[in-house]
């Protein structure tokens, strides 16, 4: 069997994402990987589908405890709930991005349950295909997110700046996104041993990355370049707020998961509103106009302008 799954680390403690301004973070991811996790079971009646987190299911004197609602909602999809503490890929609370590096903490426990084949997604995804040409693909390769940026472009300058610290020369990795991860059982064993090599050498040099997860799984990518394909074909990260980079992939030459950074707490947030917290999935083309992919409504760009202005 294949399995689809979201990692999910959870302390308020922990630097996360920058782009979430909710005051309950929890619940607003746990929203999001419903949304994630319901639309791949939709598409992929065939493969495990699981929320991975360090999130207890049973223990309800700790205010890390998944809420009832989502077990429940989880439950009703046939979706698995694994439960693994944050004991490797570990830095501390204050390390940039530090929760990010639990993806792969929990593809390091996953590995050793007897699944087929591996993926992980980010929280804020949406599904709206098939994963069987995924699972074609990694017959034979670690398909990963190559996120198209090159010198012209800041934030692969500082990418590779801080690849040339960690190495002592200039060398020009492709940068690889965190949202998405997909290989058979023995590429992904190889992957995350690789990856523990060089979590422990960054230990061992007390290297800081403001990149988080996506510079070790840059670097593995790298030494397993033979192995390595483009997930481009099945994945694109569509930017929809202020800064808007948007293909229109969503629909022409189709991806299988929409990567929506900006509608965490927007778009997303009324996919699970409407539609999921309802057993419902919605059309593909409602999906495009809440999250401003197809369809970007007056008063949001009115909206936009005042968080503009308000962040001056």
């Amino acid at each position: 069997m294949n399995i689809i799954f979201v990692p999910f680390f959870f302390n308020e403690k922990y630097n996360s994402s920058v782009n979430v301004f909710s005051k309950n973070k929890k619940d607003l991811y746990l929203k999001d990987i419903c949304v994630s996790l319901i639309s791949a079971r939709y598409y992929n009646k065939y493969c495990e589908i699981a929320l991975v987190t360090n999130l207890q299911v049973d223990n309800k004197n700790t205010k890390y405890q998944i809420p009832k609602i989502y077990i429940d909602l989880l439950s009703k999809h046939n979706i698995k709930i694994f439960t693994f503490e944050y004991d490797i890929f570990c830095f501390s609370k204050d390390y940039p991005w530090s929760s990010a590096f639990y993806k792969l903490c929990a593809l390091y426990h996953l590995v050793e349950l007897d699944y087929e084949n591996y993926c992980y997604l980010d929280a804020d995804t949406y599904i709206q295909d098939s994963f069987d040409s995924i699972w074609k693909e990694t017959k034979e390769n670690i398909l990963l997110y190559d996120i198209n940026h090159g010198l012209g472009t800041k934030n692969y300058r500082i990418f590779c700046e801080e690849v040339r610290d960690f190495f002592n020369k200039e060398q020009f990795l492709t940068h690889y996104g965190g949202e998405f991860f997909a290989a058979n059982r023995i590429f992904a064993k190889e992957f995350i041993e690789k990856a523990k090599d060089i979590y422990n050498e960054m230990e061992n040099k007390n290297f800081v990355t403001t990149k988080g997860d996506e510079f070790i799984v840059s670097i593995v990518a790298y030494k397993m370049r033979n192995k390595v394909k483009n997930a481009g074909a099945y994945i694109f990260r569509f930017w929809t707020d202020s800064f808007r980079l948007v293909s229109t992939c969503y629909k022409f030459n189709k991806v299988s998961i929409l990567h929506l950074p900006s509608e965490k707490e927007n778009g997303i947030l009324k996919i699970f509103n409407k539609y999921i917290s309802k057993n419902k999935i919605p059309k593909d083309k409602q999906v495009w106009k809440y999250c401003h992919l197809s369809y970007y409504p007056f008063i949001d760009k009115i909206k936009l302008f005042i968080k503009e202005i308000l962040k001056r």
